[in-house]
Formats: structure tokens, C-alpha cells, sequence
């Protein structure tokens, strides 16, 4: 209790538990709120570096100290994949199992709430600003982690959330692919990283959505403003898919364009961090 702050402590008893099945579109709600939560505890974060870095007030290191301890408590309730009751015990606080997940995804969370917790009791019990500076940069590297952890797990589950035979879930889907691969290059690394260009080259690969082709192809295009992606499309054997769309007279207008829009994207001199090995595929190809 002497950690948790009574407006922490009253969020908390208040919170209403959360259905354990995600729609996409509830899945890309939460990927923002993890986005934002994050960077309630990044500003602290901040605050605590250049109070480090000043080195003037070390009662002031040690009130951001509490204060990132507090934000982490209430992003951990918020967002993690299960609510352990040894890192947060309140009166009255009854264990949800609001998101399911993978053990081993869930044993990594688990982990990383116990080390962030630990780096801010050293942090506060520390005696020194070197000692502090020292244990910020730990910090920040394991949160990062953390957080992309939490977002790649929602992105796992949108993808295979999709019935291919149900209209509406396909929509919703790619629509809120389509919105997470426009906030970024950040996030757009990210759905590459967690499977996405892979799923959407086999969804065009097999035909599996006619109709929804054109979205597909407009993803894919978004996600290549990131060198990963185009390192994984060409790998795949998306460049080729997109030469056959485009031979294929067949083909309605609206796929052939967005099959050219996805060519211009990954071919742009524009493009940073395109791997070297993909460039002699793609100049192979367009001769």
C-alpha cells in the first residue's frame, strides 16, 4: 500500500474488467491505448533523465523515482496480458485473466514487470546519482522492450482473429491494419516484425478474399515505407505476385493500381534502410 497512491489506488479498485475476446477493431483501440499509456510513463521517464543528467536536486531524482514506480503500476494493471496480485496487492483486488496469450509471450511480460519493479526499488534505495543514471538506462531499454512485446501480441491476435468467410470481420481487420500501418514507421516495423506482410502476401498468394484484394495491396504498400517490409515481401515472393497481377489482363483495374502503387513504393530512391540484396532482385525483375 505505502507504493500505491490513493488516486492509483482508487483507479484501481475502480477499473471494470474487460471481455476476453478482441474484435480487430478493439484490438487497434487497445494498440493506441498502449501507445498512450506508454507515454504517461516515457514523460516521467524524461523528467527523471535530465534530472540525472543536471544532478542538482536529488530529492527531485527521488520523487520521479515514485512517481515512474506509480505510472508503472497502473500501466502494468492496464495493459499486460494478466494482472499478477505479488506486484500489485490492494483490498478488494480480484485477478483478472483479461487477455489470453501464448505462456511464453506471457512468461516474458511476467518477467519484465518483475525487472522494471526491481530497477525502481534499486533506483530508490540508490545513494548515488551515478548509481541512479546507471539504472535509467536499464530502465528505459527494458520498458521499450516491454512495450513492443505488448503491441506485437495485438497485433498477433488481429491477424488471426479473421474469418475469411465472414465479410464484416475481414473489413475490420484490414481496416484497422490499414490505420496502424498509417501512424508510422515505428508501428509499421512492427507489424512487419510480428508476421503481417507475411500474412497479407499469403491472403494474395492464395485468393483466399477476392474482394478485399485491393485493401491488401494498399497495406502492403503502406508497410513498405519500411525497409523490412520490402526485404520480406521480395523474400516471399510478393514482387512476383505483384508482376503477375499486373500481367494478368483479367484483373480488375482498381487491383492493377494498387498493385503498381505498391511497385513505385518499394522501387523509390526515396526509401530508407531497402537491404542491398533486394535491389538486384527488383532491377532483375523490371527488365
Amino acid at each position: 500500500m505505502r507504493l500505491v497512491p490513493e488516486l492509483e489506488y482508487n483507479i484501481l479498485l475502480q477499473s471494470k474488467p474487460l471481455p476476453s475476446k478482441k474484435s480487430p477493431e478493439e484490438i487497434q483501440e487497445i494498440v493506441i491505448k498502449i501507445q498512450e499509456s506508454a507515454s504517461v510513463v516515457s514523460t516521467v521517464f524524461v523528467s527523471l533523465c535530465k534530472e540525472v543528467n543536471s544532478g542538482v536536486s536529488w530529492n527531485g531524482i527521488q520523487s520521479l523515482v515514485t512517481d515512474i514506480r506509480s505510472k508503472m503500476n497502473v500501466f502494468f494493471y492496464n495493459n499486460c496480458p494478466h494482472n499478477t496480485t505479488s506486484l500489485i496487492r490492494l483490498p478488494g483486488y480480484i485477478h483478472r485473466n483479461n487477455r489470453i496469450c501464448e505462456e511464453d509471450i506471457e512468461e516474458e511480460v511476467k518477467l519484465t514487470e518483475k525487472k522494471l519493479l526491481f530497477i525502481c526499488d534499486n533506483m530508490s534505495s540508490a545513494n548515488s546519482a551515478s548509481t541512479v543514471s546507471k539504472l535509467v538506462k536499464i530502465f528505459g531499454a527494458t520498458f521499450s522492450s516491454l512495450v513492443k512485446v505488448l503491441l506485437g501480441l495485438e497485433i498477433k491476435k488481429c491477424l488471426s482473429s479473421v474469418n475469411n468467410s465472414d465479410n464484416d470481420s475481414v473489413n475490420i481487420c484490414l481496416n484497422s491494419l490499414l490505420s496502424l500501418s498509417l501512424q508510422g514507421n515505428s508501428l509499421c516495423s512492427l507489424l512487419v516484425n510480428n508476421g503481417t506482410v507475411d500474412w497479407l502476401i499469403n491472403k494474395l498468394r492464395s485468393r483466399e478474399m477476392t474482394s478485399h484484394l485491393s485493401s491488401v495491396l494498399r497495406i502492403l504498400g503502406s508497410l513498405c515505407c519500411v525497409g523490412e517490409a520490402v526485404k520480406y515481401l521480395i523474400n516471399q515472393g510478393g514482387f512476383n505476385l505483384l508482376l503477375t497481377i499486373l500481367k494478368d489482363e483479367h484483373c480488375e483495374e482498381d487491383l492493377r493500381r494498387e498493385a503498381v502503387g505498391v511497385i513505385a513504393q518499394i522501387t523509390s530512391p526515396l526509401l530508407e534502410n531497402k537491404s542491398t540484396e533486394v535491389v538486384p532482385i527488383i532491377e532483375h525483375n523490371m527488365e
